[in-house]
């Protein structure tokens, strides 16, 4: 399983990015996208860590 960033909804703040053990996330045209999926660990700091709850598991 790895996590999800809902475009539509994210800012670009940087929270996941800052937060993430595994370094999943790198923001593409201000949004926070989840480009190393196979590296995630599925410890959910992400999905707390999000200020607008754009975060999922897939």
């Amino acid at each position: 399983m790895a996590t999800i960033v809902d475009a539509d909804c994210c800012t670009g703040c940087g929270a996941c990015i800052d937060i993430c053990p595994e370094n999943v996330y790198d923001l593409i045209d201000n949004i926070s996208v989840t480009t190393r999926k196979e590296e995630c660990t599925d410890c959910g700091l992400c999905i707390d860590e999000c200020p607008n709850e754009c975060i999922d598991f897939e």
